[in-house]
């Protein structure tokens, strides 16, 4: 799909269909995940209309990414929705990446190979969630993505939301975890993720 970024603008998506917006969810996926050496993967929408997280990555029955409804429907989501792409795809990339014989000097993916055997789901403890080294991979991938369109797309009331929601949840994330966790929060997150990892 050509001129992909160009959808996104306002007038452009409120003209778009929810099936073309979700084609727009999937050529998007599919151009990132050629950047990345990967297969794309399809973006469906979650069945579960009450399903709270805006997407995911799986691969039970397939691997596939799994965006929630109004990320659709309403054109104030729209970039959350190219946010979940980013990230989701990012989960998918540091799947491909563990799943490969990895040489003694790769430490952020054996960090990652770690993690993926033992991570912490959000409704366990958000504030872990976020602190694991996979979340913030991803949300740090997505936001530098995100960054990048920032001359494109500034001004745009849900672009600057989006921004601004991205950027607090980076920049407060340490500061969570030392208030929920005390000064050593880094260690103790690592703790829980070793013994789940132990309990598999």
């Amino acid at each position: 799909m050509l001129f992909i970024f160009g959808k996104f603008k306002n007038k452009k998506w409120l003209r778009l269909s929810s099936q073309k917006r979700l084609k727009v969810f999937n050529a998007l996926e599919k151009k990132f995940a050629k950047k990345q050496g990967r297969d794309p993967l399809p973006v469906v929408i979650h069945p579960d209309d009450n399903w709270k997280p805006f997407g995911m990555f799986t691969t039970a029955g397939g691997k596939k990414i799994y965006l929630r409804y109004d990320l659709l429907t309403d054109p104030h989501m729209r970039f959350h929705g190219m946010e979940t792409i980013f990230h989701e795809g990012r989960h998918a990339y540091q799947y491909e990446t563990i799943n490969k014989k990895l040489p003694w000097y790769a430490f952020k993916a054996k960090r990652w190979r770690k993690n993926w055997q033992g991570y912490i789901p959000s409704s366990e403890s958000s504030v872990a969630y976020n602190n694991q080294a996979v979340e913030q991979d991803a949300q740090k991938y997505a936001f530098k993505q995100m960054s990048k369109l920032d001359r494109k797309y500034r001004g745009d009331e849900a672009w600057e939301k989006t921004m601004r929601t991205n950027e607090y949840r980076l920049e407060n994330a340490d500061d969570m975890a030392r208030k929920e966790f005390g000064v050593f929060y880094k260690f103790k997150i690592n703790r829980m993720i070793n013994k789940k990892a132990k309990e598999k």
